[in-house]
């Protein structure tokens, strides 16, 4: 099953790339999304790396996507 991105997705993308890491907390509060939902899509955005050969995955470590 192939998933989609949505511009939630894309905001948190584009916080990281314009960061290198950005706080969970930020996210939440910026793009209005809980935690839960970060990770689930984070989940998503890294699922869409691996289905473009992209070598790259994001992850939260110490309360920071990564």
């Amino acid at each position: 099953m192939d998933m989609l991105i949505d511009i939630k997705d894309i905001e948190i993308l584009k916080f990281y790339l314009h960061e290198n890491f950005v706080s969970i907390e930020k996210l939440e509060k910026d793009i209005n999304v809980t935690e839960r939902a970060i990770r689930t899509r984070l989940e998503n955005l890294n699922y869409a790396f691996l289905k473009s050969n992209l070598d790259m995955e994001l992850k939260i470590e110490k309360n920071k996507v990564m």
